[in-house]
């Protein structure tokens, strides 16, 4: 069989891909991160993230942007601050392949003030550990 020329088959992953809509979405979405500022402004924003999460319980921070990655010293500390973080209202994720990582992912509109209100609560956590 000449699996060159074998037409392929969808998956099971693409229930809500390949129709109009959603390839006008992504287009859209592509023209609004690549013709303003949102790059740039994320790159700021990620200074900003850093020079406020100074605290003797995060050994590293990991990532670029708004992709970042606090390493706990332990799993524990990690697991305890993103649950203490869910019940303040910040949302805080974890990471597979490091259980001493909190993932943090805002969106790329997220405001400097929310910034500094997040970062005011999550150092507060840790300070309560």
């Amino acid at each position: 069989m000449d699996l060159l020329h074998k037409k392929p088959k969808l998956g099971h992953i693409t229930t809500f891909g390949g129709n109009a809509v959603i390839a006008s979405a992504a287009l859209a979405t592509l023209e609004e991160i690549t013709q303003s500022s949102l790059m740039q402004q994320a790159l700021e924003k990620e200074t900003l993230l850093r020079s406020l999460l100074v605290h003797d319980k995060i050994k590293e921070i990991r990532g670029t942007g708004l992709m970042l990655a606090l390493i706990m010293e332990t799993p524990a500390i990690a697991n305890k601050v993103i649950l203490t973080c869910k019940d303040k209202n910040l949302i805080l994720f974890w990471l597979l392949f490091e259980p001493r990582a909190i993932r943090i992912t805002p969106p790329l509109t997220i405001s400097t003030a929310e910034i500094r209100e997040g970062c005011s609560i999550l150092i507060q956590v840790l300070d309560e550990l």
